[in-house]
């Protein structure tokens, strides 16, 4: 028995005409890269059992994209916004016991930084990619440094 962590950087946003930074939305193109990585995980055997998405728009789009293939609903959180909340992300992972997958969506660079935090070393030196996608295991009570890392799918 396991737990998974499945750590997305948002998709490609839309880049002008948008004062609320907040409010910027996917991009035609990050939409369409979302939709092939979502494809790519379930492809490798990942069945999502819960999605958590940064309030931000373009999180909550790309969040949106995984729930809709894999009929989940997205729990907004502010601890994964830009002021992500590595407690309180902490909090949210169960034990392997209940052998879950969670996507957590959030932004660069904090997302990267608790990945290589839970690891406890740094498996993602160059951050994630828009629409990176890391992928994590905990076979005992989640903490840091007690994550093992399975593999980073690139767009």
């Amino acid at each position: 028995m396991s737990t998974t962590i499945i750590a997305i950087r948002h998709a490609k946003p839309k880049s002008e005409g948008y004062a609320d930074e907040k409010l910027r939305p996917l991009h035609e193109e990050g939409i369409a890269t979302q939709r092939t990585m979502t494809q790519h995980i379930a492809d490798k055997g990942y069945a999502p059992t819960s999605i958590y998405s940064s309030p931000i728009l373009r999180a909550v789009q790309t969040a949106e994209i995984l729930a809709e293939k894999f009929s989940l609903d997205v729990n907004q959180t502010e601890a994964l916004g830009y002021a992500l909340d590595r407690s309180a992300l902490l909090s949210l992972i169960p034990p392997p016991d209940n052998n879950q997958t969670l996507v957590l969506v959030g932004h660069a660079p904090n997302l990267a930084e608790f990945i290589n935090d839970l690891v406890g070393e740094m498996v993602l030196p160059e951050g994630l990619s828009k629409s990176g996608t890391a992928i994590l295991s905990f076979d005992e009570q989640p903490g840091f440094g007690k994550a093992t890392f399975v593999e980073y799918l690139k767009p």
